[in-house]
């Protein structure tokens, strides 16, 4: 009987060291202020039209901590968006990143470009909101360094949580099916964004550049300067 446990548990392990989503964040962007303002761009999601609600979710998630203010985008914000094509490029040059941090005074820009994923349920119909590839970034207005980068490749981001998940209903009540679907919903993603970001900005001791496993996500932090 322990043998056939072991020769289960041993394919299923070794499944579960797969992850797609790598976290970076640099620990040389340092942020001091109390309340730390925050302009949230809509996301190009290619194949879908949720990419503002996908940016609406990570505005969601940070309200939660006190520290962090959300900006309003509004007409001007919209109108240098316009002007720099966001959309259809995703990508925001330094003139532009200057003037929306003076409109809104935000200390840092949260941008993201995505692919879909395109999935069906048991019937046939298009399940929503999932994300096949993601890279979300949070960049500091002043000096245009990304303080957090988050990216999501294809297939199951296997967390800590969904390896539980997946080992204790050993694979009867959720399959490898289910945990794609939950890891790949666009609110899981930002709910990890944004408590990543959180540690990020919350993490003020300068560290020794190392590299930490964590939930089964990679993290990368540098030395503070100064701190060599």
């Amino acid at each position: 009987m322990k043998s056939r446990t072991l020769l289960f548990l041993i394919p299923v392990l070794f499944i579960l060291q797969c992850s797609t989503v790598d976290l970076q964040v640099n620990r040389k962007v340092v942020m001091t202020d109390r309340s730390i303002r925050v302009a949230i761009l809509p996301f190009r999601i290619r194949n879908a039209n949720w990419g503002s609600e996908f940016a609406d979710a990570i505005g969601l998630h940070l309200a939660k901590n006190d520290r962090f203010v959300q900006v309003e985008r509004g007409s001007e914000l919209s109108r240098i968006l316009d002007e720099q094509q966001f959309q259809e490029s995703g990508l925001i040059d330094d003139q532009a990143r200057a003037e929306i941090g003076r409109l809104t005074s935000a200390h840092l820009i949260v941008v993201g470009d995505g692919q879909a994923l395109k999935l069906e349920d048991i019937n046939g119909n298009p399940i929503k909101n999932l994300v096949d590839t993601c890279t979300v970034k949070a960049i500091d207005v002043e000096t245009g360094n990304h303080v957090i980068t988050i990216r999501k490749s294809p297939g199951t981001a296997w967390t800590w949580a969904f390896r539980l998940k997946y080992l204790l209903g050993l694979s009867l009540i959720w399959d490898r099916h289910d945990i794609l679907i939950e890891s790949s919903l666009y609110d899981e993603i930002a709910n990890q964004f944004a408590r990543n970001l959180e540690s990020a900005i919350d993490a003020k001791k300068p560290e020794t550049e190392r590299v930490v496993q964590d939930r089964n996500i990679t993290v990368d932090r540098y030395t503070a300067p100064g701190n060599e």
